[in-house]
């Protein structure tokens, strides 16, 4: 099963750039579940309808906006963070620009949350301080981890359904409206 008619006229649009945009700041600000966010599921879509720097510049972009407003974090930690989140854009790419399927989708959202998990935790340990510098203090960071990993990789599945589920509705719409114009 094929989500939408892509065609890859409405990823283009200010309008969906806009809407990708509000999505991540918006899901980033709003409470939420720790790593339950729509980053990487902007990542895949913006990978998807978009395409090339964009798709890459969007979702960090947003991660240096909303990092200002809620804060920052050891440096070491942020710069694997940002290059996590490179992964997405680059999925959506090669992996969903010509098949959006929704196994392809899933697929790629629990990619990323794997990715990011044993990425970001392994800066956390390596950026010393919290747990011992030894394999036995690594195992600790990652088990701490679990839970927000679980959020995580429930956030990116949850958000990557409804965003292609809404992407899918807004292709069809489109298609259905271009039938009815071309046969008026």
């Amino acid at each position: 099963m094929r989500l939408g008619n892509h065609d890859g006229r409405l990823g283009h649009t200010p309008l969906m750039i806009g809407l990708i945009a509000s999505a991540g700041i918006l899901g980033r600000i709003i409470p939420h579940a720790p790593n339950a966010t729509p980053m990487a599921a902007l990542g895949l879509i913006a990978g998807s309808l978009i395409g090339g720097r964009a798709a890459i510049a969007i979702p960090l972009a947003i991660l240096a906006i909303t990092d200002l407003a809620i804060g920052t974090y050891s440096p070491v930690v942020m710069i694997a963070v940002y290059a996590c989140m490179i992964v997405p854009g680059l999925l959506g790419m090669t992996l969903l620009k010509h098949s959006r399927n929704p196994l392809r989708i899933a697929a790629c959202a629990a990619a990323s949350s794997a990715l990011f998990f044993v990425v970001t935790n392994f800066a956390v340990w390596s950026a010393g301080g919290w747990y011992a510098d030894n394999f036995a203090g690594l195992m600790a960071c990652y088990a701490a981890a679990l839970p927000f990993a679980r959020n995580m990789l429930a956030g990116d599945l949850v958000w990557s359904a409804t965003m292609f589920a809404g992407l899918a509705l807004m292709e069809n719409r489109s298609a259905i409206a271009k039938t009815v114009v071309a046969e008026a």
